[in-house]
């Protein structure tokens, strides 16, 4: 246990629990506690359940947790055989699979609200045949599910039309029932303003992100009871972010007798809470979907090229595409001046200082041709020694008299404000000497997109969360594209496997420079993120 520990397996707060029950149970057995232990550090990483035989476990390590699950107390483990949710027991168990309560009773509920869907009947008939589309066939699978069935899944690497085939999918479902009341709906507003995007000369019901449409509210722990939603359709838009416990909450908010179409991509890096999900369901092929694989653009295949070797694993393809490229190049960490050359080349785009007001749509405009991305959040090359760097360096640039304008992220929802966490922005303030340290004037307003597109300002002062955004991290980029992409992939991020070096490339449109050691990148490209849950083995 310490020898792991020490190694950075366990963390001091997977003991103290261990601890803790152990001290409940009056039992001193390090097996017990190893298994107690192990099944918390798993929990506390993301995954919902631990099987005995997984090859995260090796060694003497594996030895004692699988001694410790022989032996452990009686009353203090449940077969959950007949798939109940409750239990007493402080752990779960399914065959080899075993859960902390909570994780089980999350993966339990998600099963029975997909099985609850799937028996379902659409409460409002369709169909296809009635509509001329000019979709692939496998767009027009997707429609054909999405009519026919409660449930149905899309899923497909960028470029192959997910959101344009949604937007189809809305236009033919009104075709048939021009009443029909639809949701738009995903996890950040960006993802909703995109899905929105789509359909401007459509007019749809309600748009939201998924928090503000399930009433989920920041800092509230207490479980509400969940209310069905008033929709005919609800189409939910990058679901690989969706972690167990809002999936669980989204499912059981869906009435008998509507449709709802969950779409995503199913390799990009699973949520930050628990649960891989939405490639749980895709592996499960237990419900309708059809998987996207024919690309529409042909102007960026050495990117597609690219994540698709670094998809599949193979770090020999992936290699050869980074030093063979064009359209995608690859630098080490060997320059001492890297954050110099990263300011000169973000400054070329985005000046600090103006001496006259910019146009809304030139600043938004250059939003979308430029990102500079970091896998990690933490360190000299993280996202927040960044910022900082360029915030100093900005600030340094502008002149008296001058305006100064700053990227930001809104990191909370306002719902008032009809601010969303995710939407990217600009602080706009007259520069002064202290601009730093001088608090929001009247004069100072933030720069942002409404849900249809259009820019509006809001004044600074009623703006309480918000983050600088020269750099942002791979997981809060997902939803975005850009033209070009710079990403620099840290020490420590082979911890986050292949998904982060597949999502952070699939962010651009026409060309990426991956910054990272060759030994690095071959570590990630072997190994996976992706949260274990018991799902796929379930009856």
């Amino acid at each position: 246990m310490d020898h792991h520990l020490s190694q950075g397996f366990f963390q001091y707060i997977d003991l103290f629990f261990a601890q803790r029950v152990l001290k409940r149970l009056k039992s001193d057995d390090e097996a017990h506690a190893a298994l107690l232990a192990t099944l918390f550090a798993f929990s506390r990483q993301g995954h919902l359940a631990l099987d005995l035989s997984d090859e995260m476990l090796e060694g003497s390590l594996k030895e004692l947790v699988q001694k410790g699950a022989a032996t452990f107390p009686a009353h203090a483990i449940a077969d959950m055989i007949h798939g109940s949710t409750s239990s007493n027991a402080w752990i779960c168990r399914r065959g080899s699979y075993y859960y902390l309560q909570k994780n089980w009773a999350h993966e339990t509920h998600i099963l029975e609200q997909i099985e609850r869907l799937k028996s379902c009947i659409p409460a409002i008939p369709m169909t296809l045949s009635t509509v001329e589309l000019s979709l692939n066939v496998a767009q027009k699978k997707a429609l054909e599910n999405a009519m026919n069935y409660s449930l149905s899944l899309l899923t497909g690497g960028p470029g192959t039309g997910k959101t344009f085939t949604a937007a189809e999918l809305v236009k033919a479902c009104l075709q048939c029932c021009p009443t029909l009341r639809i949701l738009l709906t995903a996890p950040t507003g960006k993802a909703v303003s995109q899905l929105e995007g789509n359909l401007k000369s459509v007019l749809i019901a309600k748009a939201g992100t998924l928090h503000a449409t399930l009433g989920i509210k920041p800092h509230v722990y207490e479980e509400e009871e969940t209310s069905l939603l008033p929709y005919d359709l609800v189409i939910v838009d990058e679901c690989s972010m969706i972690d167990a416990k809002v999936f669980s909450r989204l499912l059981c908010s869906v009435p008998n007798g509507a449709r709802l179409v969950l779409i995503g991509d199913k390799d990009q890096l699973p949520p930050v809470e628990a649960g891989s999900i939405f490639a749980d369901l895709i592996e499960m092929d237990r419900c309708p979907s059809t998987h996207l694989t024919e690309c529409l653009r042909s102007d960026r295949n050495e990117i597609l090229a690219l994540a698709h070797h670094i998809k599949e694993g193979n770090e020999a393809a992936a290699l050869h595409c980074l030093q063979n490229g064009s359209d995608v190049t690859w630098a080490e960490f060997d320059d001492k001046q890297l954050l110099e050359k990263l300011w000169r080349e973000y400054n070329k785009r985005f000046p600090g200082g103006y001496s006259e007001l910019p146009q809304a749509g030139q600043l938004f405009e250059a939003l979308g041709r430029f990102g500079l991305l970091s896998s990690m959040r933490q360190g000299t090359l993280g996202v927040d020694a960044i910022n900082r760097y360029f915030l100093y360096q900005s600030m340094r640039q502008a002149q008296e008299d001058s305006w100064w304008i700053a990227p930001i992220m809104i990191t909370r929802n306002d719902y008032e404000l009809e601010l969303y966490n995710g939407d990217l922005g600009f602080l706009v303030r007259k520069f002064t000497d202290d601009l730093l340290l001088r608090q929001f004037g009247l004069d100072d307003y933030f720069l942002l997109l409404d849900r249809k597109g259009n820019p509006r300002q809001i004044a600074a002062l009623n703006v309480t969360a918000f983050e600088y955004s020269y750099c942002l991290s791979v997981h809060k980029s997902q939803g975005s594209e850009y033209d070009e992409a710079v990403i620099l992939i840290p020490p420590g991020s082979e911890n986050f496997g292949r998904e982060i070096l597949y999502t952070a490339v699939t962010r651009s449109r026409y060309k990426v420079t991956l910054i990272c050691s060759k030994e690095l990148f071959t570590q990630a490209v072997r190994s996976s993120s992706r949260k274990k849950s018991g799902l796929c083995s379930r009856p």
